[in-house]
Order: C-alpha cells, then sequence, then structure tokens
C-alpha cells in the first residue's frame, strides 16, 4: 500500500444535503441554497454583499477582492462555509459558488493539507485515481483473514476508500478503526519480532539472590519504600534470565535513581563494568556524586568529554554524558547500560549503547509515561513501575496566575528567601523577550543581590554551570535562573521555591518535573506558573488540583496529543499516520496480543513483514541494533 493512499484529508465538506438560509447554524459549515438578491458595495472596504433568502430565512454573503463573483438577483445559488453571525444576522464571508452540475454534490468531500504548488483539488484527484486502480488491481491484505473476522475489521480497500470519500460517519469511523489497527498491528509486530529475535546470553554463573535485595537495600541511608525492593527484586530476575531490557517509571522523586544503582551493584558485585548514560554533565556529576556514596565499596568513576581515555579500564561504573558512546573500551568492557533521562536520548543513542543486543539495557524516564506511550515507543521492553515516593518528602503547593501577578510572586519569594529557603527561577528563553532568563538574571540581581542570584543555561561552559550549582547547592547562593535546562535532575533537597515564567509555553508533564524539583526534603514546597496571557489556561489551573504524575501525564497526551510529548519527539517518526495514541489503547492492546501470537507462532511472513519492513524501517533498524 502506497504512501499516497495514507496522506489522509484534513477534513471534510459534507455536501450531501443542502439546507435552507433559515436552517443554517452559526458555527457549522453548511451547503446552503436560496435565492440571490440585490448586491450592494460593502462601506469602506473592496467587496460586495447580497442576501440569500429561503426557508423563510435570510443569509447575508460578504465576498471580499477586486472584482467579487456576485450571482445576478434571483438566481438560485448554492454556496458552502462557515455560517457565522453578523449584525446583520447569519453569514457566510467568501464562501464557495457551487455549479449545480458539479460531480461533487451529494457526497462527503475530503479536503487535503495544500499548498500553492501543490492544490487540494489535484491531490484529492490523483488520490481518487489510485483508489481506482486499486479497486481493479487490490493488494493483499496485511492483516491476516482470522484476525479481521475476529476483530470485526473491514477489508483493506474499502477502508482506503470510506477514508477517503465517506459514505457516512459511521462508515468512516470503521474504516479509521480498522486502518489504525493496521499501523498498530505493524509497530507490535516489530516488538514482537524485537523480543522474539533478543539474544538472550548465558545466565550468570552467580545468579541474584535475596540476599543481594537485602544487602543492597540495608546498606542504603534510607528505607527503600515497598515499590523499590519490588522493582529490584524483578530486576535481580531479569539479571538471572541472562540479557535484560528493561524500562524503570515512576513520579518525580519516588527514587528510581536509587534502584537503578542497584542494576549496577548487580554486575559491579560479579566483576563487570556498568555506563550510566545521563543528559546533562551537571546530572552527570551529580549521579556520580550520589553513586559514590551509594556503592562505596565499587570503583565510580566521571567520564566526560574532558576525561583522559583510557586504554584498558577496568572493572567499574562509569557515569558520563554521551560522551561515553565514543569510548570504545568502556563499551567493550561493559555488560549493562543505565540510560538515566531516557526520553532526551535519540533511538539511535540507545543502538549504539546496547551493541548489537548484547549489553543488558536498562532505561530510566523522568516522568511517567501513559500506557499507550509505553507499549507503542518501549513495546519490546519490560515495563517497571514505581508507584509511591519515599517518606519525609515535603508538600509542594502549585499556584497559577497570569503576569499581573509578578510582583505577588517577587514578595513571596522574597519571604521565602529571608526565612533561609532557596528557589529556581525557569524562564521560557535564554535572551528573547522581557522574561528571557538573561534579563530576568539581571533585574533578579539588581533587587535581591543579597541572595546572590546564579544563572544557568545550555550555553554555558561546564566548569561555569557547575560552579554556579555548587554556589546554589551549598547555600551562598539562594536563588538558581535558568532556562528548562533546571528541569533535569538538578536535587537541591533544601530548595522551596519553583518560579516557572511562560508556563503556558510548556506541557503538563514538563511543568510536573520542575514542580519536582522543590519539597524533596522534609519542607513544604510552592511552585508558581506564571501564565504569559491572560486569562490563564485551564490546563495550568489543573496542575493546582493534580499532584499523580501519571495523572498528569494521561492529560498532558490527551490534550496535546504525542506527537508534542518527549518521549515521542526523540523517537523520530513512528508511522502513525491514522492511529491516535491520547484514544486507541484498546486497538493497541489488541494488536499487541494479536502481535505476539503471530510472532509466537511463526506467522508473520508475506504482506505483514513486507509492511513492517517497509512502513517502519528505522525502527526495525533500531530493534535490530537493540
Amino acid at each position: 500500500m502506497g504512501d499516497l493512499l495514507l496522506f489522509l484529508p484534513r477534513r471534510y465538506e459534507d455536501l450531501r444535503r443542502p439546507v435552507t438560509p433559515a436552517e443554517a447554524l452559526p458555527g457549522r459549515r453548511c451547503l446552503v441554497e436560496g435565492s440571490a438578491g440585490r448586491p450592494s458595495p460593502m462601506m469602506g472596504r473592496r467587496g460586495m454583499r447580497y442576501p440569500v433568502t429561503g426557508g423563510g430565512g435570510t443569509m447575508w454573503v460578504f465576498v471580499f477582492g477586486p472584482r467579487p463573483m456576485v450571482p445576478q438577483p434571483g438566481e438560485r445559488v448554492l454556496l458552502y462555509g462557515p455560517v457565522r453571525t453578523s449584525p446583520l444576522g447569519p453569514c457566510m464571508a467568501n464562501p464557495k459558488l457551487l455549479d449545480r452540475s458539479s460531480p461533487l454534490l451529494g457526497r462527503i468531500v475530503p479536503v487535503y493539507p495544500s499548498s500553492r504548488a501543490l492544490p487540494s483539488w489535484w491531490m484529492r484527484n490523483l488520490i481518487l485515481s489510485a483508489l481506482e486502480r486499486t479497486s481493479q488491481d487490490p493488494p493483499e491484505d496485511p492483516i491476516p483473514e482470522e484476525i479481521r473476522f475476529r476483530r470485526s475489521l473491514p477489508d483493506l480497500v474499502g477502508s482506503l476508500r470510506e477514508i477517503h470519500w465517506p459514505s457516512s460517519g459511521a462508515s468512516w469511523r470503521e474504516a479509521r478503526r480498522r486502518l489504525a489497527y493496521q499501523e498498530l498491528l505493524l509497530l507490535q509486530a516489530c516488538f514482537a519480532l524485537r523480543r522474539r529475535m533478543r539474544p538472550l546470553g548465558a545466565a550468570p554463573a552467580a545468579p541474584a539472590r535475596e540476599a543481594d535485595v537485602e544487602e543492597y537495600a540495608s546498606s542504603l541511608p534510607f528505607r527503600p519504600t515497598r515499590s523499590q525492593e519490588s522493582c529490584m527484586r524483578a530486576i535481580a530476575q531479569a539479571f538471572n534470565r541472562g540479557r535484560f531490557d528493561l524500562l524503570l517509571q515512576g513520579d518525580v522523586g519516588s527514587g528510581k535513581t536509587a534502584v537503578a544503582l542497584f542494576a549496577a551493584h548487580l554486575y559491579l558485585k560479579r566483576g563487570r563494568s556498568v555506563l550510566f548514560l545521563s543528559p546533562t554533565e551537571i546530572l552527570a556529576r551529580q549521579t556520580f556524586q550520589v553513586a559514590r556514596r551509594l556503592l562505596p565499596d565499587f570503583k565510580v568513576e566521571l567520564v566526560t568529554g574532558d576525561t583522559r581515555a583510557d586504554a584498558s579500564p577496568g572493572p567499574g561504573l562509569y557515569v558520563g554524558t554521551s560522551a561515553l558512546l565514543f569510548r570504545k573500551a568502556l563499551g567493550e568492557a561493559s555488560a549493562l547500560a543505565i540510560v538515566d533521562e531516557q526520553q532526551r536520548f535519540g533511538v539511535s543513542q540507545r543502538a549504539a549503547l546496547t551493541r548489537g543486543g548484547r549489553m543488558s539495557l536498562l532505561m530510566v524516564s523522568a516522568t511517567p509515561i501513559p500506557r499507550t506511550m509505553a507499549l507503542a515507543l518501549y513495546g519490546d521492553l519490560e515495563v517497571l513501575t514505581l508507584g509511591e515516593s519515599p517518606p519525609g518528602r515535603g508538600r509542594v503547593t502549585t499556584m497559577s496566575m497570569g503576569p499581573r501577578g509578578l510582583g505577588r510572586v517577587l514578595d513571596r519569594l522574597v519571604g521565602e528567601l529571608e526565612r533561609g529557603g532557596r528557589a529556581f527561577w525557569v524562564c521560557p528563553s535564554l535572551e528573547a523577550g522581557p522574561s528571557a532568563a538573561v534579563s530576568r538574571h539581571r533585574q533578579l540581581c539588581e533587587s535581591l543581590g543579597w541572595a546572590n542570584p546564579q544563572l544557568v543555561h545550555g550555553r554555558m561552559p561546564s566548569e561555569e554551570k557547575e560552579a554556579a550549582v555548587l554556589r546554589f547547592r551549598e547555600g551562598s547562593s539562594r536563588l538558581l535562573v535558568g532556562t528548562t535546562v533546571l528541569e533535569v535532575g538538578i536535587d537541591v533537597p533544601d530548595a522551596t521555591v519553583m518560579v516557572v515564567e511562560g508556563a503556558d509555553m510548556l506541557g503538563l508533564s514538563q511543568l510536573h518535573q520542575l514542580r519536582g524539583r522543590v519539597g524533596r526534603g522534609g519542607s513544604d514546597g510552592l511552585c508558581v506558573l506564571l501564565s504569559s496571557r491572560e486569562p490563564v489556561p485551564q490546563r495550568l489551573k489543573a496542575l493546582e488540583e493534580l499532584s499523580d504524575g501519571f495523572k498528569v501525564a494521561e492529560l498532558d497526551l490527551a490534550e496535546r496529543g504525542p506527537g508534542t510529548l518527549h518521549h515521542l519527539s526523540q523517537h523520530g517518526d513512528m508511522g502513525l499516520k491514522v492511529a491516535d495514541l491520547s484514544r486507541d489503547l484498546e486497538l493497541l492492546e489488541a494488536a499487541r496480543e494479536d502481535a505476539a501470537s503471530l510472532v509466537e507462532e511463526w506467522a508473520i511472513h508475506g504482506e505483514l513483514l513486507r509492511e513492517v519492513r517497509c512502513r517502519f524501517p528505522g525502527i526495525m533498524e533500531i530493534l535490530g541494533g537493540g
């Protein structure tokens, strides 16, 4: 099936039954039939207006331009367009004037994304010709007949025809359901093949036991939660099977790093090396310090772009950024790769790390992932979920307000800082606009110089960033200003205030992660979301009530769609042109079940396998690479 037939309409025009001007409802697109009245010029503008009457009602038509086309008085007209309200009553502006002999009348007509070079009507004719050829020479259906029957799915050719030229709303929904299922089946077949073909590796000579969990848990400076211990046991079980591919997720502050380091502990205890990949150097240095504290009996080294390469590194934990990918000796000697804040790494980096599937992989998600996203993006991984946060955390209150609330925010901030608190101030951009990080830092230095505000952003040299964060962490600075780089795991337990300017420009999951930077110690925290516009968007108000990261992630997916989330944006085009991850969970789970069954029975062949390779070549390459 060619990509042309999956170039879908962006909307449809219902030209099946015209209505009278009396029946035309404002706020809807309508096909209106009536009698044109005498035109008259519009005051102060180039254009004409004329009434259309019928069914006891009148609708006004406004036509703009130097040479507006208007019908003769008394002529019967067919007009299509959005109906609006005006002081004169219902109206249309520049509607389509249809010929009564047009073959489009009586049908639901597709409207395609267009440009000046490729107008919608040209695409419509091209796709219509392709549909006619497909009807004459039907392709093989990639979905096996038994599955089509069991899932009550229409055939491929009929579904393509209905998605482009629907005969009714019900037939369009069935066609969409079938094509969405097909995409999801192909995607899940990729993952099922990956699981089936994954090299298992030899079982460890010294398998992990319950004593390993107890030994590590008792060495921690805090008591792990039941959820943390459960995930540690699941990692131990995966370790005993040979190599593994796991995804560890949990809410902000749920203790994911401690669990990830347990996986490292299992390998280090048996004389193997581990790579721990962090998205930024600040976070790598922070993880390095935590690892040294939690794994005092093992070699722990920080690897950055400036670190001298070791030709034959000994067993140990190597923490770093993407610089680790360029240390061939480290990669060849390592048995486990831990990828922290995984949504910030592209899939090509994941493939490079695992070296064709010979290395175990533990991916750590910064924030909870909606179930549909987890199945769609990480269907080849076993997912472990931390469902609770460690005790002793403060309660974080969230407030949202418009730009006029800036003065109140500053007053509240001064009070918190005078009481010894520390605060983050996040700006939407570095230099552009009044709320940019550079200008805001300058203003805060002038008004709150006694708090020694520090500035952190992605363009600063590593040493300057690290020095600024260190001053903030040690308390010589009480205010850290920066861009959303602060979102990435900077852990300062004494921080109690988070101010986010331009919060309406960020996603809910991103805001929730920023909010998770405060209240990590015993003190309560405050998160202020400053919108750049009035009124404050309702989605920001929702965060005042929502504290559960899983619910925040689901709301973010439902409101903004999958393409705007970190998890998807770092994975490129997943090939989903019909399926919608925010509403197709039931279809996705059915596709996952069927794909697993097909692969288990080695029944994935012929057109289905060809479609998998054709539609998802990048994913197949990634899965083949680990």
